[in-house]
């Protein structure tokens, strides 16, 4: 048996024996936790920043464009709960995050470049 603590910036999730139904969601503290019968899988609250540079575009007027985005993604507290089943989606949040905000961008840049 030992502890474990979870840090301010993420949420501790211990699941197995015991906590069949649903896990246990711990903030700001520690928890007992025994090897082999319980799991714990930690899912941090920080920042991600996703940056999105896009290559040169020219517009029906041959007007060069370029986009540089910078996208802060943060993890709502409400959601914590649904992600705690699903930590493996936690894992490629910063990618799905990425190709939303990538095809969001392009879609504007090409909305522009027609326009013009």
């Amino acid at each position: 048996m030992y502890f474990t603590i979870a840090h301010p910036n993420e949420v501790l999730i211990i699941s197995g024996v015991g906590y069949q139904g649903r896990p246990r969601l711990i903030s700001h503290g520690s928890a007992l936790v025994v090897p082999c019968v319980h799991h714990v899988s930690r899912i941090p609250l920080d920042l991600l920043t996703i940056v999105i540079e896009s290559p040169t575009v020219y517009t029906a007027m041959g007007v060069p464009i370029s986009v540089t985005g910078v996208a802060q993604v943060r993890l709502a507290p409400y959601y914590i709960q649904t992600i705690s089943h699903f930590i493996s989606v936690y894992r490629q949040l910063a990618r799905i995050a990425l190709n939303i905000w990538a095809s969001l961008v392009h879609v504007v840049i090409g909305f522009r470049a027609c326009i013009a």
